[in-house]
């Protein structure tokens, strides 16, 4: 199995979603890189989509809560400009999901 942000660059890009892999964002002093800072164009914003994919791990989780926490802060919020996957190691995020995810978020019906 390809490694699972290779598979969302890929649906993004194949979407033609504009997006930065990585991008390094300061918020309070620290600097995080959400997995995708994406172009709304559709809506002129950004949005950031974080993949957390280490749930079961109880630091890895304190962790993804405070930068959570963090973009919130900064005026990302979960349903608005925020999107969020997460997996365990006995739920993983499928490349279904990952495309209704994208459907959802950034393309128009």
């Amino acid at each position: 199995m390809a490694d699972i942000h290779e598979c969302m660059t890929e649906r993004l890009e194949h979407a033609e979603i504009p997006f930065h892999y990585e991008f390094p964002m300061r918020v309070a002093g620290t600097w995080y890189h959400p997995d995708f800072l994406i172009l709304d164009l559709a809506r002129r914003r950004e949005v950031l989509w974080e993949h957390l994919g280490m749930m079961d791990d109880r630091i890895y989780a304190q962790n993804a809560l405070d930068k959570l926490d963090a973009y919130a802060s900064a005026g990302f919020y979960l349903g608005e400009n925020l999107v969020i996957t997460w997996e365990t190691s006995r739920r993983p995020l499928t490349y279904p999901k990952i495309r209704r995810t994208i459907a959802h978020y950034f393309l128009d019906d």
